[in-house]
């Protein structure tokens, strides 16, 4: 058997595919090759690792025992204060809870302060971003829940350059209280997780013995996983859409569609957080995956991929409605009722997912609808959009510029498949336009598009379809000599001039896609094998001065 015939066998496309998507990541970060461990470098990621361990090796979603401990100034002790013999244990136990780049460090925790005995505890604030708030009944807080980084905030200990300092990383920062806070007290307060659990319980899934024994290897074991769901979607997103046209050769080579997909699934962000430790990492996977099924007509996968990204974000909720309404205009006959009973499968993993998120509202902030980051508006929403598509640090079509062909691509997706392409469409613009109304629609010191991440990924079929246009054969559209006859016009001409525009359209927009495809994939490249500079550092825990920059990225570039 030739070795492209066994190339065409799923097995070894899939493998070829996830090695030369991870092998970079793994091996070439900072233009130094070698082995290099994935971890959690900002932002989010510590705290979902943090919770992912309190999940895995606690059972509980109390954090107090799971983040490296901190100290507090003399006189902001506000809670209970570690013997020497309980530090050095905490420090053992959390050596690696918050990956193998921030171990030790002293985080702005990302937990709620909830009084012990609170059963019915009044609504959360929102969130003050200037770290103003009013600390109406802070010297009681029985009957109130606060945010940890509302009431406190990490700094530099007094004396001590944190970046120059060969102290223990616990000794170079301590713990204040906020002016707010002054009077604030409780001692006996759990510290619970403010995020939504749906990410940290799945990676507590499929990492436990990793996580329950604290190994170092949690991460690597994460990313590893978080990489092979991404290539199973795409292999499953090209089994969907072929890559070539209906009108090629059915025997062709699946070598010649690997340099397509390859390019395609590094230059979306998607690819980058798939090294990352964020719900970007796995939210595009299960949004193609949904995507998937949903063509194929299997209503209870759809359900179990809805669920579950809803169970991790709720922004996604609204997925279920736009699917629905897809599937519903797709299936509907007259007098079968077969599309309610397949709706109804359709809707009870998210409603299951609905349910779980208005009783940990209830429970956690004291009313169902609240959540941990309320809902801020923006008040510029084209500023918002405006951002989105082209800013310098955010926009898709600066870091994926080809992303206007996964826009074009709906029309070639539409007259093969228009109701996966009103689905796929119809995700994207929920997306696009929920994110511009908001007021983090920057999605914080990320590389990229990060809160547009799962969406753009949603029009890969779109882009698939656009690729197999512009790879149609010719031949397809040339004038067949044998029946040149039947195209001859009124004057006996035969009409050649739409078959020869066609085929310089399509020539045209190969090259153009050749080439944005291309700048795509060195941008995506570049992000995944330079994470640490991927973010602004000089945003975290307000810490960073610019003198010290080169410092800082020292300080957190090994483990």
């Amino acid at each position: 058997m030739s070795g492209a015939h066994i190339f065409d066998r799923g097995i070894f496309f899939g493998a070829a595919l996830f090695c030369l998507l991870i092998l970079p990541v793994l091996c070439f970060q900072k233009w130094r090759p070698g082995f290099q461990s994935p971890g959690a470098r900002s932002g989010d990621e510590p705290h979902y690792l943090v919770t992912a361990h309190s999940i895995a090796r606690d059972f509980d979603l109390d954090l107090t025992n799971n983040y490296a401990p901190v100290r507090f100034r003399d006189s902001h002790r506000t809670l209970r204060v570690d013997t020497p013999a309980e530090l050095q244990a905490k420090l053992q136990a959390t050596r690696y809870s918050q990956g193998v780049y921030l171990s030790g460090f002293p985080l702005s925790r990302h937990t709620n302060l909830v009084p012990p005995g609170l059963t019915n505890p009044a609504p959360a604030a929102a969130i003050d971003t200037n770290n103003t708030t009013e600390a109406t009944g802070a010297s009681d807080p029985g009957t109130r829940i606060y945010r940890w980084d509302e009431v406190y905030d990490i700094v530099p200990a007094p004396g001590v350059d944190p970046y120059r300092s060969t102290l223990p990383m616990h000794e170079r920062f301590v713990a204040e209280r906020r002016p707010a806070f002054a009077d604030y007290r409780c001692e006996t307060c759990d510290e619970v997780v403010w995020h939504p659990l749906g990410y940290p319980v799945l990676l507590a899934i499929i990492a436990y013995p990793f996580l329950a024994f604290g190994s170092y290897w949690s991460e690597f074991w994460i990313v590893v996983l978080q990489f092979a769901l991404y290539t199973y979607a795409l292999l499953q997103i090209r089994a969907l859409v072929p890559l070539r046209s209906p009108a090629s050769n059915a025997a062709e080579s699946s070598l010649r569609d690997l340099p397509w997909l390859l390019a395609t699934a590094v230059g979306l962000s998607a690819y980058y957080f798939a090294a990352c430790i964020y719900t970007e990492g796995v939210a595009p996977a299960l949004l193609l995956l949904a995507i998937a099924a949903f063509a194929r007509g299997r209503p209870l996968q759809v359900s179990a991929f809805l669920g579950l990204l809803f169970f991790i974000k709720e922004s996604y909720a609204p997925l279920g409605p736009i699917f629905a309404a897809a599937y519903w205009l797709e299936h509907r006959r007259p007098r079968d009722l077969r599309v309610l009973r397949d709706l109804f499968v359709m809707a009870i993993f998210p409603v299951l997912a609905f349910a779980l998120f208005l009783l940990r509202n209830q429970i956690f902030y004291g009313a169902p609808l609240s959540t941990y980051y309320p809902w801020a508006s923006n008040p510029d929403i084209l500023e918002g959009m405006g951002g989105l598509l082209f800013s310098a640090k955010k926009g898709v079509f600066v870091f994926t510029p080809v992303f206007l062909f996964f826009l074009l691509g709906l029309w070639p997706l539409a007259r093969r498949r228009p109701y996966v392409a009103l689905a796929a469409g119809g995700t994207f613009a929920y997306f696009f336009l929920l994110t511009s109304a908001t007021a983090y629609w920057s999605g914080g010191p990320t590389y990229g598009y990060r809160l547009l991440t799962p969406a753009a990924a949603a029009l890969t079929p779109a882009f698939f379809a656009w690729i197999a246009w512009i790879r149609r054969p010719d031949a397809a559209t040339a004038p067949d000599s044998a029946n040149s006859n039947a195209n001859a016009n009124a004057n006996g001409q035969i009409d050649t001039v739409r078959p020869r525009l066609t085929r310089l359209a399509r020539r045209g927009a190969f090259a153009l896609t050749i080439a944005l495809l291309g700048v795509s994939a060195i941008n995506g490249f570049f992000g995944a094998t330079n994470l640490d500079y991927a973010f602004d550092t000089e945003t975290y825990v307000n810490l960073i001065d610019p003198e010290y920059s080169h410092l800082y990225r020292r300080f957190f570039g090994e483990p």
